[in-house]
């Protein structure tokens, strides 16, 4: 703002422009206060209605977005265009006296406008050349006297005077007060759920609930179910709408007594009632993270996830066999099982898996489903091992627990059936039970050998004249056995002549055969008569 001192031809200057200045400070405050008044109460108006918009119509975050950007950027327009158009329209120094003057009733515009008109024509006269006569420099001076005096004295009298009035202020401070006195009223009804309008309005990016008279508690609020399982959730209702409310939502369709959920990219269904204020739902086979809504008469909550966890599982498992030392195989690995595992008996097995996710915990349970305590699990690898000696069949579950808490939904079972080393099965195919040999002759014997290891040995076992005395020795003819495996042939002759057999006698004789882990299996007996 320009300086309102006035400078007269006598250097001094009359000091009014300090009284000026400030009231012009105070003239120009008062008018951007009311300006910022009506902007707030603009502003306050604007949310109001937004609020009430979005609550009848629970509109989309497109919509609530737009709402936004007119409740906020409307009143920022309404006061960057009142206040550029003040500052451009703002008084100069003399219109600023005159409305000093109609606010104060002080004349202090006289005094500015007078030493401005003298200082005026001062300056002409001297620019003339003219030469001044004593009588009107006695005049002159006389004139500065009395004006220097007048303006002193209406500077005095202005100087604590705050007489800056704007008569649009008041208007503009009720209507705001009247637009915060329905907001806080609003605010301090808590069922009306106004805070929450307010919410959707100022925060339009967020996903809240519809604002209403009923509030849905959703049962469990945070959702986390296994990858298959099967999702339970129950709506517990909580208020009542006032009775004209509930008729007017009645006549546009809204039943409060019904309770909709809808999944993602589903249609809406139908909730179970369970009690007066309590819905259930439940859907199965959910194999995705997906999330829902709930929407009970015409309130809406907002979108609930439900995460769905990948159950562990066993990536991969190894078995290593040791077979006992009296087999005589090498140890062998096995990745793919099929049912039961045949072991023998004294076999070490070693058991290494690996699970699909790191873990919380990794059991092996047996038959009696305690918890082996000799399982080494590394978390790093996310391998587990553990090793046993066979003695009987048994059975093992690989139980896993991710960092979530969720078990495997199909358990690796390892079933071990123990195998007792049977004894080698001997099938005669000759001589027959009963034949007729002359002696020193040679009888053929053949037979087919079965056995789950492998033949060691084999001889012919003897025996003369057994049923004229029972305990007549034993013989042994040891059989070279030239085949290794689990099935092999043995065709070797009998020399009668080694047994001293004469015509008359009776020789009653079987092969036997002895397995790698001792076991001994005979045929069947048949005797020879020499002749």
């Amino acid at each position: 703002m320009n300086s309102l001192s006035v400078h007269l031809p006598s250097g001094r200057a009359v000091r009014v422009d300090a009284v000026l200045s400030r009231f012009g400070r105070r003239w120009l405050a008062m008018r951007f206060v009311r300006i910022a008044v009506v902007a707030l109460a603009a502003h306050g108006l604007l949310v109001l209605v937004a609020a009430h918009v979005d609550r009848i119509l629970f509109l989309d975050q497109p919509a609530r977005l737009s709402l936004w950007a007119v409740a906020i950027g409307m009143p920022w327009v309404i006061f960057c265009g009142m206040a550029a158009q003040l500052w451009a329209t703002r008084p100069n120094r003399q219109r600023l006296a005159y409305l000093f003057e109609k606010a104060s009733g002080i004349d202090l515009a006289e005094a500015v406008v007078t030493a401005e008109a003298f200082e005026h024509n001062s300056d002409e006269h001297k620019s003339s050349g003219a030469l001044s006569s004593p009588d009107s420099v006695d005049i002159r001076t006389q004139l500065i006297t009395e004006l220097m005096a007048s303006a002193r004295a209406m500077a005095a009298r202005a100087a604590p005077l705050a007489s800056v009035r704007d008569g649009w202020l008041r208007p503009a401070v009720l209507a705001a007060v009247t637009v915060a006195a329905i907001g806080g009223l609003l605010a301090i009804w808590p069922t009306y759920q106004f805070p929450l309008m307010l919410a959707r309005i100022y925060q339009p990016w967020l996903d809240l609930p519809k604002p209403s008279f009923v509030q849905i508690s959703v049962i469990p609020e945070t959702i986390q179910i296994g990858r298959g399982d099967e999702l339970v959730v129950q709506a517990e209702i909580v208020g009542e709408p006032p009775w004209i409310v509930e008729r007017l939502l009645g006549l546009a369709g809204v039943d409060m007594r019904h309770c909709l959920i809808q999944m993602d990219g589903q249609a809406p269904m139908e909730m179970t009632r369970v009690r007066r204020q309590l819905f259930l739902a439940a859907r199965s086979g959910i194999t995705q993270t997906t999330g829902f809504r709930i929407r009970c008469g015409d309130a809406r909550t907002s979108r609930y996830a439900v995460d769905v966890v990948i159950q562990p599982a066993v990536e991969s498992l190894t078995l290593s066999i040791t077979p006992p030392a009296y087999t005589g195989k090498a140890p062998s690995q096995l990745s793919e099982i099929n049912g039961p595992l045949p072991l023998l008996v004294g076999t070490k097995l070693t058991v290494s898996f690996q699970a699909d996710q790191n873990l919380r915990e990794a059991n092996v349970l047996g038959a009696d489903r305690q918890p082996r305590r000799d399982v080494e699990w590394d978390p790093t690898s996310r391998t587990g091992r553990f090793s046993v000696t066979v003695e009987d069949s048994q059975e093992f579950t690989i139980d896993l627990v991710n960092a979530q808490g969720f078990r495997s939904v199909r358990p690796t079972v390892l079933a071990i059936e123990a195998v007792v080393d049977q004894t080698p099965s001997v099938r005669l195919e000759s001589p027959s039970a009963q034949s007729d040999h002359v002696p020193a002759s040679l009888v053929p014997v053949r037979a087919e050998i079965l056995d789950d290891l492998a033949v060691e040995s084999a001889a012919i076992v003897w025996q003369l004249n057994p049923h004229l005395n029972l305990e007549a020795p034993l013989t042994l003819i040891p059989v070279a056995v030239l085949e290794k495996g689990p099935r092999l042939w043995i065709d070797v002759p009998l020399d009668l002549e080694s047994t001293l057999a004469v015509p008359g006698d009776e020789i009653v004789a079987f092969l036997r055969v002895r397995d790698s882990a001792g076991n001994d299996g005979d045929s069947a007996p048949f005797t020879i008569r020499v002749v």
